[in-house]
């Protein structure tokens, strides 16, 4: 059996834009993100084969962007119902929620994008998240146990964060924390995992493909939390 997973990131938003720590805050999506969700919608449309299940972080702004990227999906028949998924949400920043990224101290800053066991004050650190990305493997093997499409394959989409991401895309290739720690992920990046051995091991397809959103200005480069 195939195993594959989508994992969308969410669309721009305020706190994106501004340069602040999100975490397990929300802000709205920018008039960028909510253009860069219908146009992954829109793309995805035009060669996704029908998912069996559709997986949501509870957060505000994957939600949305799950909802406008769906809104796309006209031709893709059968499209499942979102269910939320509290495992999925985003790191917790603690302390860090809310602040400018650019005005904290840089050597834990520093610490933060290097060191994958370094928390943030109060909150998890890439580690951490791996760990609850276990979570996540363990929902979708259980569901691909219960059945696939005509061609042998399992899909599952799933609608997150970048840091939850990221840490998971390690978790599921085997790469480590590290991986985490190196790739970057722009606002509705779209990664594909595949696993020919009914989940045993995956390997990347794609990593974090923006083709659907060439035609906008250049993004806002933001290597905070999303």
């Amino acid at each position: 059996m195939n195993i594959e997973i989508l994992l969308i990131r969410h669309g721009e938003t305020e706190f994106n834009r501004a340069g602040k720590i999100q975490g397990s805050m929300d802000s709205p999506l920018t008039d960028r993100g909510r253009m860069e969700s219908e146009l992954l919608g829109r793309s995805l449309d035009q060669w996704l084969e029908s998912p069996q299940v559709w997986m949501v972080s509870p957060q505000g702004r994957a939600r949305e962007s799950s909802r406008l990227v769906r809104a796309g999906l006209i031709r893709t028949p059968g499209l499942p119902v979102e269910e939320i998924v509290e495992s999925v949400h985003e790191i917790r920043c603690g302390e860090y929620e809310g602040r400018v990224i650019a005005e904290l101290d840089s050597v834990t800053l520093q610490r933060l994008r290097t060191d994958p066991a370094f928390p943030y004050p109060g909150g998890e650190s890439i580690v951490d998240v791996m760990q609850r990305g276990k979570a996540l493997m363990e929902r979708i093997l259980e569901k691909a146990g219960s059945g696939v499409d005509g061609n042998g394959t399992f899909r599952a989409v799933v609608v997150s964060h970048g840091n939850f991401i990221r840490a998971f895309a390690a978790l599921a290739s085997g790469l480590g924390p590290n991986f985490a720690m190196r790739s970057f992920l722009s606002n509705t990046g779209l990664s594909r995992l595949l696993s020919a051995n009914g989940g045993e091991s995956f390997k990347i397809l794609t990593w974090n493909d923006i083709s659907h959103a060439h035609g906008l200005e250049a993004q806002f480069t933001n290597l905070g939390t999303g």
